[in-house]
């Protein structure tokens, strides 16, 4: 009898031990599905957000007047667009912006990255739902911050090694990491990262800016 027991004592372990691998292989398959999941909807929302048109209205000579559509709202150009530089218009609210009527506004991909960072934002729903901003937002590619910051950067051909203006870490932006950037920022508008060129500059340095600008943009 106790032969039995003992026995059947091993079955039911063995039961288990197969049971609890199964329920952890099937949980594995359901994380797996989630994570497939999630990446499907932030490339639908990103694909969303990408939706532009550009309407032209009218012209004179070499004026133009149009609409843009994005996601956010529409945009009447020419427009001005105030300036957010770390996702706030200064001595502004949200609601205040709307009153002014502010169709657009920009946020800074070089001061949003170093603070309160992109993955931050990204966690948190996008910069729109970050600073309770629902109307179209444009993003610049961290370029100008470059050139004013001189004395903390060095470009290359693959990108700009700079140090934080905050606490004087060393980071490396990159073409590629720059529209990373952007993207988990969730602008409407974003653009590709170029070399602000100092006023003044020589004809041969205007030149090979514009080149590496071209470079970093393929």
């Amino acid at each position: 009898m106790p032969g039995n027991s003992l026995l059947i004592l091993r079955a039911i372990k063995n039961w288990s031990i197969k049971t609890i691998d199964k329920i952890s292989t099937l949980q594995h398959k359901v994380m797996q599905a989630g994570r497939h999941l999630w990446k499907l909807s932030c490339w639908i929302k990103d694909y969303k957000r990408c939706s532009i048109k550009f309407t032209l209205e009218a012209k004179s000579r070499n004026a133009r007047a149009g609409e843009i559509e994005t996601v956010h709202g529409k945009i009447k150009t020419p427009v001005f667009m105030p300036v957010g530089t770390v996702g706030t218009v200064k001595a502004m609210s949200p609601h205040e912006l709307e009153e002014g009527n502010a169709q657009i506004i920009l946020g800074n991909t070089y001061h949003l990255y170093l603070r309160p960072g992109h993955e931050l934002v990204r966690n948190a729903g996008g910069l729109h739902n970050f600073i309770s901003w629902q109307r179209p937002m444009l993003t610049d590619s961290g370029g100008f911050q470059v050139m004013s910051l001189a004395a903390l950067r060095k470009i290359t051909k693959e990108g700009v090694k700079f140090q934080s203006h905050i606490d004087g870490s060393r980071h490396l932006f990159t073409p590629e990491k720059v529209i990373e950037i952007q993207q988990a920022l969730g602008a409407d508008i974003i653009m590709s990262f170029d070399e602000c060129p100092p006023y003044p500059s020589t004809r041969d340095y205007v030149e090979r800016s514009l080149k590496l600008t071209l470079h970093w943009a393929e």
